[in-house]
């Protein structure tokens, strides 16, 4: 073995000591760019996903506020005395 600065000989043959891949054919044209899109959707799919979960929990928080407004103002309507009844908008 036969060390001289990055390179590293063993039997007479270099070792890659980058640890970058070896590729025995080339790479298709396009490849690269596929691939770092791939890289870049897998990435942001999460996010994605956080961002319409929150949109549906808002939508439901809002719903449900809705809901119990409107049961509130027709409780308070039943309840309240008949001639008070013209005055109160629902």
């Amino acid at each position: 073995m036969q060390i001289s600065g990055l390179e590293i000989r063993i039997r007479g043959h270099f070792v890659n000591t980058k640890h970058d891949p070896i590729s025995l054919i080339d790479t298709p044209h396009g490849y690269v760019d596929w691939l770092t899109d791939l890289k870049t959707r897998i990435h942001s799919a999460p996010q994605r996903a956080a961002l319409s979960v929150n949109h549906e929990l808002v939508l439901l928080y809002w719903q449900i506020g809705r809901d119990i407004r409107s049961g509130v103002s027709k409780c308070l309507y039943l309840c309240m005395p008949l001639r008070e009844h013209q005055s109160f908008a629902i």
